[in-house]
């Protein structure tokens, strides 16, 4: 019986660039009034499922960061600090100057985070930086010593069990299926490209893994899952002491995203200074 492919056999089909043009990470998905909030991807990759949970009530304009990798197979990005340098130059380009407003979901989170710190050491105001079900960053969720090729075959297993399957190769379908019910790739996404987004979900895991926080002194709302309220790992106030956790009583990061008292935080967010 073939197995499925390895870690290396699937990395060595992205390119190191594009051949055409560097895709965009930024993609609108909202237009609206006023300034906009930018929602950084959580670790699939994928950011415009974010699209189809939005209230009629919001009326902001929404942009998303998508990977390097998600739409087509240049190599991904394997940190933290390398995302925030992408997303920011394309952050400035469309809104030049602040307040600005950051959302990150998951493994989204760190990367958010490390964004509103360089906005802030630039002097930039942050309007709001908010957090959806994401643990403290420089966590380790997965454990130590952990490279990609090993978060990978995490994932792959983790997939199995899903589908109560022994192999993936040949159940794409079926296992496309069932990521697309939980928003963990676009209705669009090809499946020939199955294995891809499990190295790309890999690549994520591992430069949230592998980040170190810096300190950071501007305010943060961190909505967590009630469930999960007595985890010392979801309080981020050993990095950010003005962080304030807002509990809701959701099964995963989607029914917070879709909860219409989320969105209802985001459009009253008042403007603050934050220092550097």
């Amino acid at each position: 019986m073939q197995q499925d492919p390895q870690f290396e056999a699937v990395w060595a089909t992205g390119a190191p660039r594009s051949r055409g043009a560097d895709l965009p990470s930024l993609t609108v998905l909202r237009k609206g009034v006023g300034r906009p909030v930018f929602w950084v991807h959580w670790a699939t990759g994928n950011v415009r499922f974010v699209s189809d949970l939005l209230g009629a009530a919001v009326t902001r304009p929404i942009y998303g960061f998508e990977p390097r990798g998600l739409r087509q197979r240049d190599l991904p990005l394997l940190s933290v600090g390398d995302m925030a340098d992408r997303y920011l130059a394309e952050l400035r380009a469309a809104q030049p100057e602040g307040p600005y407003t950051l959302v990150g979901a998951c493994s989204g989170g760190p990367t958010a985070y490390e964004m509103a710190h360089r906005l802030a050491a630039d002097g930039d105001v942050i309007e709001s930086l908010t957090v959806v079900n994401s643990f403290r960053p420089g966590t380790r969720e997965f454990g130590a010593g952990l490279g990609p090729a090993d978060l990978y075959d995490m994932r792959l297993g983790w997939l199995r069990r899903l589908l109560g399957a022994e192999r993936l190769l040949g159940a794409e379908h079926r296992a496309m299926r069932r990521l697309r019910d939980v928003h963990q790739v676009d209705p669009d996404a090809d499946e020939a490209d199955f294995f891809w987004y499990q190295v790309l979900w890999a690549a994520n895991a591992f430069a949230q893994e592998n980040y170190d926080p810096p300190p950071y002194r501007g305010p943060i709302t961190l909505c967590q899952l009630r469930r999960h309220a007595h985890r010392p790992e979801l309080s981020w106030r050993e990095i950010a002491p003005e962080s304030e956790t807002v509990l809701f009583e959701a099964d995963a990061s989607v029914s917070v995203i879709g909860d219409p008292r989320f969105w209802a935080r985001l459009q009253t967010q008042p403007v603050t200074g934050m220092p550097g």
